[in-house]
């Protein structure tokens, strides 16, 4: 018996750590599991979902938390939109200092560099009118959560964990600068964002910097999302974007 050689390669499985975006959980990435060719890792981040209970959690506990959940022995990307890009960027960080296996990319989406950022953004009172603005202001909040009181009282708790993580973290002072590539992801019409500090994240890697514009707000992901061959194509170009050259 002859077993045919086969011509094809075989190729692997990237991991894919997505970090969700303030009162955001790994619910908000499931879209990510039907992608072919990608694994989306299960870390849940705490004080939401099955967590909701935790609370006073840190920047370098979640941190620390991910980094537990990659395999490093694979490929893997890091992806975080909104306050998930300052805990991605931070994991990236850490592994570096740890000298682990870098990701093939670091994904920021939605938000400007940590350097650019003020703590006192993050001094929030997070009553349940504020909790709605904050949704509303935000966008991409379907009607039948902005209208459901007892789902308003339940984000508010995130939302005071969260931002109590991004105070702490701004004062405490961020990684000044990673060596690993960085592709950035924004909405053309964010207004949550400035565009010229978007800009900015490639002062902050020593890799190369490339930035895609969508069409869209603060949550345009929500579109990219919705087109799943179009979400494999803008990871498939992350990935295979060359070291280098000019920024």
């Amino acid at each position: 018996m002859f077993l045919k050689k086969c011509s094809e390669p075989i190729l692997e499985t990237v991991q894919l750590l997505a970090v969700p975006y303030a009162a955001g959980s790994l619910n908000s990435y499931q879209q990510m599991k039907k992608l072919s060719g990608y694994e989306l890792l299960s870390y849940e981040m705490p004080g939401r979902a099955r967590r909701y209970a935790e609370s006073g959690y840190k920047m370098q506990d979640v941190v620390e938390e991910i980094v537990k959940t990659i395999d490093f022995a694979k490929p893997y990307l890091l992806f975080g939109h909104s306050m998930g890009a300052f805990i991605a960027y931070e994991t990236c960080a850490y592994i570096e200092r740890l000298q682990l296996k870098l990701p093939e990319k670091l994904i920021v989406s939605g938000q400007i560099p940590p350097g650019s950022v003020q703590a006192q953004l993050y001094e929030k009172e997070m009553t349940y009118q504020a909790t709605l603005s904050y949704l509303k202001s935000m966008g991409g909040t379907p009607d039948e959560v902005l209208q459901n009181e007892e789902l308003i009282h339940y984000y508010a708790k995130i939302l005071k964990d969260d931002f109590s993580l991004l105070k702490h973290y701004f004062q405490d002072g961020c990684s000044a600068s990673i060596e690993t590539d960085i592709a950035v992801w924004c909405g053309k019409d964010d207004a949550m964002i400035s565009a010229s500090e978007v800009r900015k994240w490639h002062q902050v890697t020593a890799g190369r910097c490339t930035i895609t514009d969508f069409e869209g707000g603060h949550f345009f992901i929500n579109q990219v999302f919705g087109d799943l061959h179009d979400l494999e194509r803008q990871l498939h170009v992350c990935r295979n974007a060359y070291r280098g050259g000019t920024r």
